[in-house]
């Protein structure tokens, strides 16, 4: 992603933050894969592969994955999936 998609956009990596720590509800750390954090504006990208987030999922990981995203919107993050293969 960031050698196809990111460098040839911006030419740098500021303001980027791989493996960005957030702390959830229940006081759990979860990590974005990467932030995005320009002027107090949260841009979280995720890169998703089928194997991992799509294929072998269980109900509990699948309902997990809905509800980090859906805690992380209310936190005022805006959220990037990508398809990795």
């Amino acid at each position: 992603m960031l050698k196809n998609i990111w460098w040839p956009l911006f030419g740098n990596f500021n303001n980027l933050h791989p493996e960005y720590e957030v702390i959830d509800y229940m006081r759990r750390s979860r990590f974005l894969d990467y932030a995005y954090i320009p002027n107090f504006v949260l841009i979280g990208l995720e890169g998703d592969g089928y194997e991992f987030h799509g294929r072998n999922l269980t109900r509990e990981q699948f309902s997990y994955e809905r509800n980090r995203d859906t805690f992380l919107t209310g936190l005022g993050w805006r959220l990037i999936h990508f398809f990795i293969r």
